[in-house]
């Protein structure tokens, strides 16, 4: 697999993947091209072709993971762009790599039910301090572990550990990205805050002279 240089939708990156990496359907070798994708998603190799077919989309859990598995071959996805650096995208990675279960979630995170889960890792919704609290919490001591399932997915892929390196490359530059872009909107509001009072300290100086 070559580098990616793809910014889309879920759909739009799915689709050039489809295009790029996966052979036609009837092709030799294509039901077993999808295997990888199929495995860590969670679904047959069949329900890939729907999806590409436009006869089907996925939802909740597929889609998370399916977000997660472009993000990590290199694409970057819309949907995940908005999340990086914040809590939402960390329970959302936890649940992709199958490291929390939407159930484990609900009973550590004191969440009513799977759908809350889920609402929060696709960014619908926000949450407490508290549970964000946690979250981070969480998400720190699985670092590791989240490093070894994206190096092990990106093998199962045949990627050589150069590809590895710069998949890697590109997810950790898109999450500096959201943290500049955060650091500037944080400068930015500074400066606002500030003005009245150098103007209003200017104008005492220049009456004092």
């Amino acid at each position: 697999m070559s580098k990616l240089h793809f910014s889309g939708t879920t759909k739009e990156c799915l689709y050039h993947y489809a295009e790029n990496f996966l052979p036609r359907k009837g092709a030799r070798n294509s039901s077993e091209a999808k295997i990888p994708m199929a495995r860590f998603v969670g679904v047959i190799p069949e329900t890939i072709v729907s999806w590409t077919s436009d006869r089907n989309k996925p939802l909740g859990g597929p889609l998370l993971k399916l977000r997660f598995f472009l993000e990590t071959v290199g694409y970057d996805v819309v949907e995940l762009r908005g999340l990086r650096g914040s809590v939402n995208y960390m329970l959302a990675e936890m649940l992709a790599y199958g490291l929390l279960t939407s159930e484990q979630a609900v009973e550590q995170l004191d969440f009513n039910d799977g759908h809350s889960v889920y609402r929060i890792a696709h960014g619908n919704s926000n949450t407490s301090s508290d549970r964000a609290a946690k979250i981070r919490e969480m998400h720190e001591e699985r670092s590791t572990a989240l490093q070894k399932a994206k190096s092990q997915l990106l093998k199962d892929l045949g990627m050589s550990q150069e590809e590895q390196a710069v998949a890697t490359t590109t997810v950790a530059h898109h999450e500096q990205e959201v943290v500049d872009d955060e650091s500037m909107t944080s400068l930015a509001y500074f400066v606002l805050a500030i003005t009245p009072l150098l103007e209003k300290a200017v104008t005492n100086t220049t009456r004092e002279q």
